[in-house]
């Protein structure tokens, strides 16, 4: 798992994305998604969730939720 590199993905797909990340998640460095936030198409968004690991969802799911909802009704009036 550790040798996984995903960060030329993104650049890849033309569509609308928005990457969450945990702001302490051990598994995926700060490096990583400057990366990634780097390489992200027009549209494509990250944000940082405060006080979560690499289970952000779990850990903050009413924040998690409301950064997803926020970027599914930006998209879909850019539309």
């Amino acid at each position: 798992m550790s040798a996984l590199d995903l960060r030329e993905v993104p650049a890849t797909l033309k569509i609308p994305q928005l990457h969450l990340f945990g702001e302490d998640d051990a598994l995926v460095p700060g490096a990583a998604r400057h990366a990634i936030a780097a390489r992200l198409p027009r549209g494509g968004r990250t944000a940082s969730i405060a006080e979560a690991g690499h289970a952000f969802p779990l850990e903050r799911a009413d924040e998690t939720a409301a950064l997803m909802a926020a970027f599914i009704l930006a998209a879909d009036e850019a539309v």
